[in-house]
């Protein structure tokens, strides 16, 4: 399963993750595979597990998603010129 890391408390090293099928998930830093923290906005993909204390992911491992860099400088619209709404 996918989702994305919502909380994670360094100093206490656990966190939550709100799964693609809308359940949020607690982990723990010793589930992490090859990472030693999370960082909120991280794309994870994970194990879901029942637990008796709630929903939990094991597994859990970071997805590096491209990050798109525009090259070169942004084309204006309209060529260049300032359009004015008033007349």
């Amino acid at each position: 399963m996918t989702g994305l890391c919502r909380f994670w408390h360094a100093g206490r090293r656990f966190g939550r993750i709100a799964g693609d099928d809308g359940v949020t998930y607690w982990v723990g830093l010793d589930v992490l595979l090859g990472r030693h923290a999370l960082k909120i906005d991280d794309s994870v993909r994970f194990t879901p597990v029942a637990h008796e204390k709630g929903p939990r992911a094991i597994d859990v491992r970071v997805v590096e998603v491209p990050v798109h860099k525009p090259s070169g400088r942004p084309k204006s619209v309209g060529g260049g010129r300032h359009i004015s709404a008033r007349r």
